[in-house]
């Protein structure tokens, strides 16, 4: 099965009991298994004006449906910004 953003978001909330993931405080992605690897599009100047706490990162493998969730504090992200891939 193959989840979008919304539905993903949806199925997570539902499994924390609560709305506590939203489209403003959430990156979703899925796997690319050519490259075995995830790719988040987070805006950099989000992390720069620390208007979350939290960036909370789900990651869908469709072929077993597998949804992973990570919450990382923008803090982490903002000290460890040389470390990231960052794509204009």
């Amino acid at each position: 099965m193959k989840l979008d953003k919304p539905l993903a978001i949806a199925r997570r909330n539902k499994e924390l009991g609560g709305a506590v993931l939203g489209v403003n405080n959430c990156h979703f992605t899925l796997h690319d298994a050519r490259r075995n690897i995830f790719w988040f599009d987070i805006p950099v100047a989000r992390l720069a004006i620390g208007q979350y706490e939290w960036i909370h990162m789900l990651m869908h493998t469709p072929s077993t449906d597998q949804l992973l969730h990570l919450k990382v504090p923008t803090a982490y992200l903002r000290e460890k910004i040389e470390g990231l891939v960052v794509r204009n």
